[in-house]
């Protein structure tokens, strides 16, 4: 262990997966529970081959690099090269930059924004003004509890 004189902490070594983007994974369980991609998926067009990448498998890694403080297309590669993020949230498959590059064109190009609309993607706005009291619990370890 590593001795700590100023804050109250101790640093130690582990060999436990870990990810500085755990908060992402609260996201995707968010997402996850409003049934976002399934909505991408019945909005959005559908692969032209059979071997294409629904739309959800574009529009939920943008997602999170966007949420990670993302700013460029190539930053989806944060996401793709952080296995532990990916083994949380399940999530198996990320297009390359390039290939999400050219869907978002393919779908400028045709009828992304009247997809978006019919999601009601404009009009989304999340109200917790209601609750009195919302709360996170952080689980040990969250893969085996079936929580995440």
């Amino acid at each position: 262990m590593i001795r700590q004189t100023v804050l109250p902490f101790k640093l130690k070594r582990t060999e436990e997966k870990i990810t500085a983007r755990s908060g992402l994974a609260l996201y995707a369980e968010f997402t996850q529970a409003m049934k976002v991609k399934s909505l991408i998926d019945r909005y959005f067009p559908r692969p032209g081959s059979g071997r294409g990448f629904t739309a959800s498998t574009y529009v939920m890694p943008l997602t999170l690099m966007q949420y990670g403080g993302g700013d460029a297309i190539d930053d989806v590669r944060e996401i793709r090269d952080d296995q532990t993020l990916r083994e949380v949230i399940d999530m198996k498959t990320i297009p390359t930059s390039a290939a999400i590059g050219d869907w978002l064109r393919r779908m400028g190009e045709r009828d992304g924004i009247a997809c978006m609309k019919a999601m009601g993607v404009r009009s989304l706005m999340l109200d917790f003004s209601h609750c009195q009291l919302i709360s996170l619990q952080l689980l040990k370890n969250p893969l085996q509890s079936g929580v995440i």
